[in-house]
């Protein structure tokens, strides 16, 4: 567990550019080298008495688990699409801790709408439409969500009845395993986001049954300058979530070709309040 750990904090060390490589003039939200340097000499602390800790071991069993299983690697038979043919991708399969993977869930049963917090960072109340729902398409709506949150369902009872290590691991406070997932891509995610984890996770220390006390402790004055960051942060991403719901595609602005046929086209996404965003997204094949 310590030598995994350890490989985490220099995945993210990796990351980071020197001073000269690093970009300039970027939002404060995203951090400076130096920034994302401390962040992760904080990291190491932290993560280093959480490996010592009988919560994460009793969350760290060896599971081997395929990290791409959504609806465009399933190919299901033409006759009855109950049959499941084959399964592709499986290049990023690897054993890992159960906790690795204990916030990954299939595209198949996700939720179908939009998170209320994304549309409260546009402004958007009720449906993306100019006009609102006819009894026929909201009867609709209703029904699928139904459909959807029964997979959801059936989805996490078979994690209980042939992955329970994992299933436990998605039933654990998250607080305590969300700095592992995330010390590896600070660099990526921006300094805000890593280091409202590590602050949850301070904040919460003994309610989630940890040991002592967390290695960090930030100041009033930390806290005052990371919430500005932060709302920054959430404001950005809020925006992009919106974008990657609204075209299809995920974070990496991979989209099925069932959605679109583009390839490296920029689709203008107009949003509340006359604003437009330009996003470019790219299809696979």
């Amino acid at each position: 567990m310590s030598q995994y750990c350890t490989g985490l904090l220099d995945q993210g060390f990796s990351r980071i550019p020197s001073e000269e490589e690093g970009p300039k003039n970027e939002p404060a939200y995203r951090g400076s080298v130096q920034e994302h340097l401390k962040l992760l000499e904080i990291g190491t602390d932290i993560i280093t008495t959480l490996g010592r800790s009988t919560l994460l071991q009793n969350l760290s069993a060896p599971t081997l688990l395929h990290a791409d299983l959504h609806k465009r690697n399933i190919f299901v038979s033409q006759d009855d699409p109950t049959i499941i043919t084959s399964i592709i991708d499986w290049q990023s399969t690897s054993i890992e801790p159960a906790f690795a993977f204990a916030n990954e869930t299939p595209d198949l049963v996700n939720r179908y709408s939009i998170p209320e917090s994304i549309l409260a960072a546009v402004g958007q109340e009720g449906p993306l439409d100019d006009e609102a729902e006819d009894p026929e398409t909201e009867k609709q709506r209703k029904a699928h969500q139904k459909d959807e949150w029964g997979c959801y369902q059936t989805f996490e009872i078979s994690l209980k009845v042939d992955a329970p290590a994992i299933s436990a691991s998605r039933l654990a406070d998250q607080n305590l395993l969300r700095p592992l997932r995330y010390c590896g891509t600070s660099w990526r995610d921006s300094a805000a986001a890593t280091r409202q984890e590590f602050i949850e996770l301070s904040q919460r220390w003994k309610e989630i049954g940890l040991p002592g006390e967390c290695p960090y402790q930030p100041s009033d004055e930390e806290l005052a300058a990371h919430k500005a960051q932060y709302e920054e942060f959430e404001m950005v991403q809020g925006f992009k979530d919106l974008v990657s719901e609204m075209t299809g595609s995920n974070a990496e602005g991979w989209f099925m070709r069932t959605i679109g046929r583009l390839r490296r086209n920029p689709i203008e996404i107009r949003l509340s309040g006359g604003c437009m965003m330009q996003s470019r997204v790219m299809s696979r094949g």
